[in-house]
């Protein structure tokens, strides 16, 4: 409108000049149509995984309520470890049929289904199906046998909840009362480091201190990786020049808030016993939970990310558990890793 009100108070420009919402419209959709043609096309094609995750997202309608299952499709390059989306398509369900439809036709639009070798998928049913699997009926599709990598992150993110249950419980009241409690505490964000150098709360090898050392001077894509690492190493007795923060969202998809509340409760509850107000079971359900963490869970979940060390990664964590000394956690962990064989 501003565009046009100049325009005709110029006067210098002839009656082609359209100015219509419509047509303006129609030219974004044409220029992007074939930009995209143009990507698809200068696309270098190499051995590649393919990986997808669904998940429910907004209708772009934007009606109230109306939810649609996405599912995001990209390749991983094998020569430099690139990754490139190929689209975000939208599915009628979440079944492993509408899942694998939806990856094939993208591997069959951008011509790289020769390239592919392998699949990264989350163990979930839709997926690992033997008959109705997405991954079963991919192999399908493309008449030959894909590498299958299961998610490590999805395999480990079941182990830590698994744990959580048999520590803890289901219920996660008591964090809800610790966050709302933060301002109450006595020493908030101040941690005794001295003592905690002398006196650790966790013993641990020389080896996992070593290891959370290393991990903490490096780059991490999250950063509550970042604080779950800061959290460990206090509690192990490394010297760490950190503060406690204020403990942040608590919900199902940020699984990972289980295990650094947890470790914030343990770290600041000498002097804060009445605010905190745990009894002596719930106090010792923190502690059990917080040791397997740091002795069992941590290294695997930091290792996680290199698939070509995957195989190596989960004969470790199988040996972690097995050498553990509480038979429920032994045996879940355990029992976690048999079906994500």
């Amino acid at each position: 409108m501003v565009l046009a009100s100049v325009v005709n108070q110029a006067g210098a420009f002839t009656s082609s000049v359209v100015l219509s919402k419509s047509t303006v419209h129609r030219q974004r959709q044409l220029f992007r149509k074939e930009f995209a043609q143009k990507i698809t096309e200068q696309y270098c094609l190499v051995k590649s995984v393919v990986h997808w995750d669904g998940k429910l997202l907004p209708d772009v309608t934007g009606e109230e309520g109306s939810n649609v299952d996405r599912l995001p499709v990209l390749l991983t390059s094998l020569e430099d470890g690139s990754n490139k989306l190929l689209a975000v398509p939208k599915l009628a369900s979440g079944s492993g049929k509408a899942a694998c439809d939806a990856v094939m036709q993208e591997l069959t639009s951008w011509e790289c289904t020769s390239h592919v070798i392998g699949m990264c998928f989350d163990t979930t049913a839709s997926n690992t199906g033997s008959h109705s699997g997405c991954c079963a009926l991919l192999e399908q599709s493309v008449g030959r046998n894909l590498l299958w990598l299961a998610c490590r992150h999805h395999m480990l993110e079941v182990l830590l909840a698994d744990a959580f249950k048999v520590c803890i419980g289901p219920e996660i009241l008591r964090f809800k009362k610790f966050k709302e409690s933060w301002h109450s505490l006595t020493y908030q964000q101040i941690v005794d480091m001295e003592n905690l150098q002398k006196t650790p709360k966790i013993e641990v090898s020389g080896c996992l201190k070593d290891f959370i050392t290393e991990q903490l001077d490096d780059t991490h894509t999250r950063e509550d990786y970042k604080e779950f690492l800061v959290l460990a190493g206090l509690l192990v007795g490394l010297d760490i020049n950190a503060t406690i923060r204020k403990p942040g969202a608590l919900y199902r998809a940020r699984w990972m808030a289980n295990a650094i509340y947890s470790m914030k409760m343990e770290l600041l509850y000498d002097g804060n016993e009445t605010v905190l107000n745990l009894t002596g079971r719930q106090l010792h359900s923190i502690q059990h939970f917080n040791r397997f963490v740091v002795n069992v869970y941590i290294q695997s979940w930091f290792t996680s990310r290199s698939a070509p060390d995957a195989p190596v990664n989960d004969i470790h964590l199988i040996q972690r558990l097995k050498s553990y000394d509480d038979s429920d956690l032994r045996n879940v962990g355990l029992k976690m890793m048999l079906r994500h064989s």
